[in-house]
């Protein structure tokens, strides 16, 4: 174990003298617990921290796998400004270099029973998150199909009116649903972001005008910028994020109220505030705000996955939220990001991509093993044009490329599929022409794969599902006309 490792540690971690007890290291937790600097901790021996007259409590000795044991005791220790806190103390003997040491790990007792809480809810919503990214992807294969078979319906012509109407209103439903989708994804952390460093303080400064556009003329808004450096996120889902919680505190505060946003630095992080004086929240919902489907706006009154994406994409963006209330006092969420320095200079805006749709000639090979989904892409692109090639699986891929002699311009290929998945395909392609270009679809996002020690192949595209036909002609043609160079 290294000093830096132990420094992550939440636990205050002290090395010591075995024969002495001498501490020859502390931890940044030890210094916080004890209110000692590291250099003061330094001068004292491990003895000096525990109360005065108290004896050791044995508690035996715990497994810490490996065949290691420690020597767990109970004992009263002592901060620097002379309160005393109980604890459990796990003690084992090293040898470093050469020398004899005593590792001592110490847990305050009164943060147990705090933790188990802790580690219960975030175990169940790590379940939900990984059940709500598998419900997502799934929807996500369905919409695709739905909002293609509608869209192409659609452009049927002469089209009876009574059979445009009820075509418009399947798509407006799959347009909702995948609305959904996107929140279950955004909450499973799956959703796609692009993060960069964003100053805190000119992101609310921007965000401001349409943030008194969420707030009634009938309640004050204060914002309040006081964050001295950037952050690393995706500047559009985290103003996304700031309005959905403002909407939220609007909706809880009375006329006459107040509702803020504020930033400001906290220690290493900054800090985004929303908060307001509203009716507040009982304990027993505090306890189930994140979780998907569950609405603090009675029947009728939400889908209840607002705060849940709202968790899933602070989270996915490297931070962390929480939120305090009481019944009749208000509620305040605080969002925590890694602070990092400022950028240099603002970035270049990402161009707007045309509305046209033009068509081309080239060979596509398109696999994907839903035949719903792959169904309407091939018809969609060979209506623009392209000499369409298709297959169900990696496999399957290969033997099509293997009998078609003429050259391949575009690969569009399903990420998740059976007996040979899309980034090994790619790789492979990669492989007999360096120069073939690969768009991967996915109702994954390409940070989940990485995640679960996958990773796609640099220099490929991504577009995520659900799409519409349109969508992805426009982006076909985005992607063959890129100079080889830039990709």
């Amino acid at each position: 174990m290294t000093p830096n490792f132990l420094d992550a540690l939440p636990l205050p971690v002290l090395l010591a003298d075995r024969e002495s007890r001498h501490v020859l290291y502390a931890n940044a937790a030890a210094e916080e617990r004890y209110g000692y600097t590291r250099t003061q901790l330094l001068e004292l021996s491990s003895g000096d921290l525990t109360a005065a007259g108290d004896l050791p409590n044995p508690l035996g000795t715990r497994s810490l796998g490996d065949d290691i044991e420690a020597v767990m005791t109970r004992e009263q220790h002592r901060r620097r400004d002379g309160s005393v806190f109980p604890a459990y103390v796990a003690t084992r003997s090293i040898t470093v270099d050469g020398s004899d040491m005593l590792i001592i790990v110490v847990t305050e007792i009164s943060e147990l029973r705090s933790l188990d809480a802790e580690h219960r809810f975030t175990d169940k919503m790590e379940a939900l998150a990984r059940m709500s990214g598998g419900v997502a992807h799934e929807f996500n294969n369905l919409l695709t199909a739905i909002l293609a078979a509608a869209d192409m319906a659609l452009a049927t012509p002469d089209l009876a009116p009574n059979m445009r109407a009820d075509l418009e209103q399947i798509r407006a439903a799959g347009q909702r649903a995948a609305r959904t989708t996107l929140q279950l994804m955004a909450f499973s952390g799956n959703q796609q972001v692009s993060t960069r460093p964003v100053g805190l303080n000119d992101l609310l400064e921007q965000l401001t005008p349409l943030m008194e556009k969420v707030v009634p003329a009938n309640m004050k808004l204060e914002v309040s910028r006081k964050a001295s450096e950037a952050i690393e996120v995706d500047p559009g889902r985290l103003e996304q994020v700031i309005l959905n919680l403002l909407m939220n505190a609007v909706e809880a505060t009375p006329p006459n109220g107040t509702v803020a946003v504020r930033a400001s630095d906290e220690d290493a992080q900054c800090c985004i505030v929303v908060e307001d004086s509203g009716i507040g929240i009982d304990e027993a919902t505090l306890g189930r705000l994140f979780e998907p489907f569950h609405s603090t706006k009675g029947p009728g009154g939400g889908r209840g996955l607002g705060l849940a994406s709202v968790y899933g994409a602070v989270r996915q963006m490297g931070g962390s939220v929480d939120i305090e209330s009481n019944e009749g006092k208000g509620t305040r969420v605080r969002m925590f990001f890694t602070r990092v320095p400022l950028p240099a200079r603002p970035s270049v805006p990402v161009p707007v991509p045309s509305d046209t749709e033009p068509s081309g000639g080239e060979v596509v090979l398109v696999v994907e093993d839903e035949a719903l989904v792959r169904a309407p892409i091939c018809r969609k692109l060979r209506m623009q044009g392209y000499m369409v090639l298709e297959a169900d699986n990696g496999e399957h891929a290969m033997k099509v490329l293997t009998d078609h002699h003429a050259p391949v311009h575009l690969v569009i290929s399903d990420v998740m599929m059976p007996e040979m998945d899309g980034a090994e395909l790619a790789t492979l392609l990669r492989s007999w022409y360096p120069r073939l270009r690969i768009l991967f679809i996915s109702g994954y996002s390409p940070q989940y794969f990485e995640a679960h020690g996958g990773r796609l192949m640099d220099g490929a595209y991504f577009m995520a599902k659900p799409f519409t036909p349109d969508e992805l002609a426009r982006r076909v043609r985005a992607v063959l006309d890129t100079e080889w160079e830039s990709v």
